[in-house]
C-alpha cells in the first residue's frame, strides 16, 4: 500500500521494514508473506485505548482501516494494487481511508459507481467452499471457525484475520454437521455418507470414523463434560457414542420421522432432540429413558439450543416460528415470529442475553429471549443462511450460507466483519510443481488456483477460460503451467506471477490431454476427437508459443477484444483484469456500450461505472501498478 497507506505524515514509520515513496507503490509481493501480521498490527491500533493527549484523527483512521482491510482482504491478498482503484472507490462515503487516500485513485476511473454513506453491518465475508456452506462453529476459546461444507469438506478458519488455516478432508460425501468438543481438543463432523469423524483441530488428522447409522447423520452434540456424543440421523435414531474408544453406548429411539436436531443441557443431565415428526423429545443420557414430549409447532422442528442456564430451550420450526419452552415443565412460554420464511438455526449468546435465528428469508434476527422482542435484523447473505455460532466471549456470532460464504458479524452492532474464497464447484485436475512448492488445481469454476501445500493459502488464482479446466502440466522447470479447457484452447501461465503467457489454440473439439517434453520445448496435446498438436514453447516472439504440427510456424495469438466484460469478481478490458467487485457487486447481468457497463446483481440493485480506456496502462494490470501521469 505504499507510503499513501502507510500514513508517514501521520508520524509512523513503514511496517516491516518495506520503504515505499509516494508514486512508487510496492509490488504485488511485498506484502504477502506479512499479510496477517498487518492485519493484527492494524488491529492492535484500532483498539488501542487512547489518553487524552492521543492522536484521535490516527485512530479514527486506524478504526475505519481495520473495517477497510476486512472488507478488501480477499483482493488484497491476490491482486494488492487494486487499494487504488477497487477498495478505495467502493467504500463508503465517509469512510476514514476513502478519504484521506482519495487523490490515490486511478485516472483512468472516470464514473464511479454509487455507494452507501458508511460501512454496512458486515464485518468479514470469508470465502473458499466451492459449494454451500452449512454449519459454522468455534472452539472453546474462540481462536477458530470451524465452517462445514456440501463440497465435502470442512475448513478451519482463523476469525480474527479471516486465513484459512487447513482443510479436513475424508468425508465421501456432504458435511452436515460439526460439533468441538468442551475442551477443544476434537472436532467431530457427521456426513450424508452415514458416518462420523472426529479430527484433531491441531494437526488436521482424522482420529477415527465412527460407523452405525444406516442413514446420513443430520446432527451431533457433546455432552458438556465431553465424555459421550450423540448423532442424530435419518434413520429416526439418536446414539450415543463413548469419543475416546469410539463405541456406540445406547440407541435411542421413539421419533416417528427423521432427526434433525439435538442440544444437551447446560448441566448434561437433559438431551433433547427435534424431530420432522414436529415434536421435540427430552432424554435422560443416563438411562436413555424420554422424560417428556414437546409439542406445539406446525411443522417440523429444524433446530433447537438451551439457553446458558439452563432454564429455557428455544426449538425453531419450518412455520416460521420460534417457540421458548420450560425444559423442567414443558410448557411453552411463548412464541417469537417475524421471519418471512422457514426458520432452521438457532444460537444463545454466552451469556444468555440473546437468541439469533437464521432463516430461509436470507437474515439473521437477534431476540430478547425474556421479553420475545426482535433487536435487530441482520442482513448481506445471498442465499439462505444454513448456520450460526457465537465466539465463546460473544463479542462475534458466525453465519454459513448456501452463497458459499461465512459471515462475521458484531452482535451489538450488527456491523460484519470478515469473507473467504476459493473454487466454486468441482475440482477437476490436480498437479505439483517439480520441486513441490506449489500446487495448482483445476475446476469446473473455470479457474486455477495456486496454493502453498504447506500452510494451505491460495496465492492466487489464474483465470481466463470460457469453459471449465480439466487438465494441466508443469513444465520439467517449473516455470510454466500449462492448462487445457472445455473451450478448446491450452493458456500458459507464469506460476510465479500469474500471468498468462500465450493462449494456443487451433484444436477443433476440447483438450482432453496435454504434456510437456522432457526438455521443456514442446508441448503436446490432444483433443477429445483424437487430435494431436505440438507446440514449440517460446519460439518466434519472446514468450509465445507456435504450432509446428504441419512443420509451419505461425503466431496463434490474435488481438485481444476492445470492450469491457465481467467474469464473475473481474470488470475486464482486453482480456486483463480491471477493476475487482466486492462480492456485494457481483452481477446476475450485464451491458456494455462504448466505455460504460452496467452491471445488475442479484440485490435487484444496478451499479454504473465507466473508464477511460485510453488511459488504462499498457501491460497486465493483475499484478503492475497502474498510475496515471
Amino acid at each position: 500500500m505504499g507510503q499513501s497507506l502507510i500514513s508517514t505524515h501521520l508520524g509512523l514509520q513503514s511496517p516491516l521494514g518495506i520503504r515505499c515513496e509516494i508514486g512508487c507503490p510496492p509490488s504485488a509481493d511485498d506484502f504477502s508473506s506479512e499479510k496477517e501480521t498487518v492485519c493484527i498490527v492494524v488491529k492492535n491500533l484500532a483498539d488501542f485505548n487512547p489518553k487524552d493527549d492521543a492522536n484521535h484523527h490516527l485512530l479514527q483512521l486506524a478504526r475505519d482501516a481495520v473495517r477497510f482491510v476486512q472488507c478488501y482482504r480477499s483482493v488484497l491478498e491476490i491482486a494488492p494494487l487494486q487499494v487504488y482503484s477497487s477498495a478505495l472507490t467502493m467504500s463508503p462515503k465517509r469512510s476514514a481511508v476513502r478519504k484521506q487516500f482519495w487523490n490515490c485513485v486511478p485516472c483512468w476511473i472516470n464514473n464511479l459507481p454509487l455507494v452507501p454513506e458508511v460501512w454496512d453491518s458486515t464485518l468479514q465475508v470469508l470465502e473458499g467452499h466451492r459449494d454451500g456452506v452449512c454449519a459454522a462453529v468455534f472452539s472453546p476459546d474462540g481462536k477458530l471457525l470451524a465452517s462445514a461444507s456440501d463440497d465435502k469438506t470442512i475448513r478451519l478458519w482463523d476469525p480474527t484475520t479471516g486465513i484459512c488455516r487447513s482443510t479436513l478432508e475424508g468425508h465421501r460425501e456432504w458435511v452436515a454437521a460439526i460439533a468441538f468438543s468442551p475442551d477443544g481438543r476434537l472436532l467431530a463432523s457427521a456426513s450424508y455418507d452415514k458416518t462420523i469423524r472426529l479430527w484433531d483441530p491441531t494437526t488436521g488428522i482424522c482420529r477415527s470414523t465412527l460407523e452405525g447409522h444406516r442413514e446420513w447423520v443430520a446432527a451431533m452434540a457433546f455432552s458438556p463434560d465431553g465424555r459421550l456424543l450423540a448423532s442424530a440421523s435419518y434413520d429416526k435414531t439418536i446414539r450415543l457414542w463413548d469419543p475416546t474408544t469410539g463405541i456406540c453406548r445406547s440407541t435411542l429411539e421413539g421419533h416417528r420421522e427423521w432427526v434433525a436436531a439435538m442440544a444437551f443441557s447446560p448441566d448434561g443431565r437433559l438431551l433433547a432432540s427435534a424431530s420432522y415428526d414436529k415434536t421435540i423429545r427430552l432424554w435422560d443420557p443416563t438411562t436413555g429413558i424420554c422424560r417428556s414430549t414437546l409439542e406445539g409447532h406446525r411443522e417440523w422442528v429444524a433446530a433447537m439450543a438451551f439457553s446458558p442456564d439452563g432454564r429455557l430451550l428455544a426449538s425453531a420450526s419450518y412455520d416460521k416460528s420460534i417457540r421458548l419452552w420450560d425444559p423442567t415443565t414443558g410448557i411453552c412460554r411463548r412464541p417469537l415470529e417475524g421471519h418471512q420464511e422457514w426458520v432452521h438455526a438457532m444460537a444463545f449468546s454466552p451469556d444468555g442475553r440473546l437468541l439469533a435465528s437464521a432463516s430461509y428469508d436470507k437474515t439473521i434476527r437477534l431476540w430478547d429471549p425474556t421479553t420475545g422482542i426482535c433487536r435487530s435484523t441482520l442482513e448481506g447473505h445471498r442465499e439462505w443462511v444454513a448456520a450460526m455460532a457465537f465466539s465463546p466471549d460473544g463479542r462475534l456470532l458466525a453465519s454459513a450460507s448456501y452463497d458459499k460464504t461465512i459471515r462475521l458479524w458484531d452482535p451489538t452492532t450488527g456491523i460484519c466483519r470478515s469473507t473467504l474464497e476459493g473454487h466454486r464447484k468441482t475440482v477437476t485436475a490436480i498437479a505439483f510443481s517439480p520441486d513441490g512448492r506449489l500446487l495448482a488445481s483445476a475446476s469446473y469454476d473455470k479457474t486455477i488456483r495456486l496454493w502453498d501445500p504447506t500452510t494451505g493459502i491460495c496465492r492466487r488464482p489464474l483465470e481466463g477460460h470460457q469453459e471449465w479446466v480439466h487438465e494441466m502440466a508443469f513444465s520439467p522447470d517449473g516455470r510454466l503451467l500449462a492448462s487445457a479447457s472445455y473451450d478448446k484452447t491450452i493458456r500458459l501461465w507464469d506460476p510465479t506471477t500469474g500471468i498468462c503467457r500465450s493462449t494456443l489454440e487451433g484444436h477443433r473439439e476440447w483438450v482432453a490431454a496435454i504434456t510437456f517434453s522432457p526438455d521443456g520445448k514442446y508441448l503436446e496435446s490432444r483433443s477429445i476427437c483424437g487430435e494431436t498438436r505440438f507446440w514449440c514453447i517460446g519460439a518466434g516472439e519472446e514468450d509465445q508459443a507456435v504450432d509446428t504440427t504441419e512443420g509451419i510456424a505461425y503466431k496463434l495469438l490474435t488481438d485481444p477484444p476492445s470492450t469491457l466484460w465481467v467474469d464473475d469478481s473481474w470488470i475486464c478490458y482486453a482480456m486483463k483484469r480491471l477493476f475487482w467487485l466486492h462480492p456485494d457487486y457481483r452481477d446476475a447481468c450485464f451491458a456494455v456500450r462504448n466505455n460504460i457497463i452496467a452491471i445488475g446483481q442479484k440485490s435487484g440493485r444496478v451499479t454504473i461505472m465507466g473508464f477511460d480506456l485510453a488511459k488504462v496502462p499498457s501491460g497486465e494490470l493483475f499484478d503492475k501498478p497502474i498510475y496515471c501521469e
